[in-house]
């Protein structure tokens, strides 16, 4: 399949997740249906979380910058060199090397920003105000992730922050899709970044009922679209994508890795935290996606679910996804990337569209994790589990749901 010279594609994707530094990393967990949950913070509330254990920040980055920046930057600023040399568009000195760099954009998704930073200061105003790191004032800002992937590179155009919970990475790679549409870039870096692991939020997801409580076996604690599922497992990562213009891509001769083909957003206006439970506002997200794509449902060859293990959201997406396919539900795959690294909250919907993304290059879908006893609910969908599924189709659907009632989903093709 060739690509036309109107569409956007994805030539570069980077991530840092619990399975590791690097794309490749993320693949290779995910299609060995790995857990890597564990438990945190042993003494204090208890949570099972998916963190990443082995990164040392400082063979990736300057340590000025890393004193400078949270945990939730670091990680962005990780995936975004990988994305862009995985594109070839940097020069030796890690700056922008492809094109006009006032037409090349930023737009980052985050759930809850540069929370690890703001809870650790607060600990050290106990011992006076003078105690907090003056270089505070530039961590906390949510813009930051979008900010220093530009000063970085050099990138000179639009710089964003796009939050919308959970949704907030699929809505990033749409706003990017958008922006290049509009002609306001050539190009843009675009993906999410969360790094949320500490016993405040913990507590309060734990407390709103939403995490797992199986803390005496944490890597069977994810378990998407199982009947014994009790809450998600609370992760840490970031993905980005690098989208350009197909004739950006065509004049430098970059490698196109595949093509962002819809995106479609609505919200519930129903509730803070639970689904609609007709799940007409993902209904629509889905169908809006599929339509700015424009194929139908037949031409989806497998779906990379939003599927948190929570009872009522996994439930509801089976809804979604038997109200968009109908009759053809049962024949097409379904799997869930949280399975293994939990929930990554804003970079949630980045890191599953390069899953998703690489899952349609190798027509091979990975495995839920942890799926023993599948929900009656959800028994019509074609839950892939136990081992990778060798598929036939390109094209893949991505979704993405949140608190607030947000639904995002995203439509992608593999290019050969």
């Amino acid at each position: 399949m060739t690509t036309r010279s109107d569409e956007i594609v994805i030539t570069g994707v980077g991530a840092v997740t619990p399975h590791g530094t690097g794309v490749q990393a993320l693949w290779d967990g995910v299609v060995a249906a790995r857990p890597v949950a564990r438990v945190d913070d042993p003494d204090g509330p208890k949570g099972v979380v998916a963190a990443i254990d082995d990164l040392t920040l400082h063979d990736h980055l300057p340590r000025k910058l890393v004193a400078q920046t949270d945990r939730s930057v670091h990680l962005a600023l990780i995936a975004a060199r990988e994305a862009l040399s995985h594109a070839a568009a940097l020069d030796g000195g890690g700056l922008i090397a492809a094109g006009d760099p006032w037409r090349v954009g930023v737009v980052v998704a985050t759930g809850v920003g540069p929370v690890a930073s703001v809870i650790d200061e607060q600990r050290r105003t106990a011992a006076g105000a003078s105690r907090v790191r003056p270089y505070l004032a530039v961590t906390m800002p949510v813009n930051m992730a979008a900010g220093r992937i530009a000063q970085q590179h050099g990138l000179h155009g639009p710089a964003l922050v796009v939050a919308s919970a959970c949704a907030a990475g699929s809505d990033a790679v749409g706003v990017a899709l958008d922006m290049i549409r509009g002609g306001r870039a050539d190009m843009v870096v675009t993906g999410g970044t969360e790094a949320p692991l500490r016993p405040l939020i913990i507590a309060a997801f734990r407390s709103a009922g939403a995490l797992s409580a199986r803390t005496d076996a944490p890597g069977a604690a994810s378990r998407p679209f199982d009947a014994h599922r009790d809450g998600f497992v609370l992760g840490e990562g970031a993905a980005v994508l690098v989208l350009e213009s197909a004739r950006s891509a065509q004049a430098r001769g970059a490698p196109i890795r595949g093509v962002v083909m819809g995106h479609g957003a609505t919200n519930d206006a129903h509730h803070p935290t639970q689904p609609a439970p007709d799940g007409g506002g993902a209904v629509a997200a889905v169908r809006t996606a599929l339509s700015d794509a424009g194929v139908t449902p037949a031409d989806i060859g497998h779906v990379n679910a939003h599927a948190t293990s929570t009872p009522r959201n996994d439930a509801v997406e089976a809804l979604v996804l038997r109200t968009v396919f109908g009759p053809d539900t049962g024949s097409v795959p379904v799997t869930a990337t949280k399975s293994t690294i939990g929930h990554l909250f804003g970079a949630a919907g980045a890191v599953e569209a390069v899953v998703a993304l690489r899952s349609a290059a190798e027509r091979t879908v990975p495995p839920i994790a942890n799926l023993d006893d599948v929900d009656p609910q959800c028994a019509e969908l074609d839950l892939v589990a136990g081992a990778p599924r060798t598929i036939d189709g390109a094209i893949a659907l991505s979704t993405s749901f949140g608190f607030g009632g947000h639904n995002a989903a995203l439509v992608v093709r593999a290019v050969p």
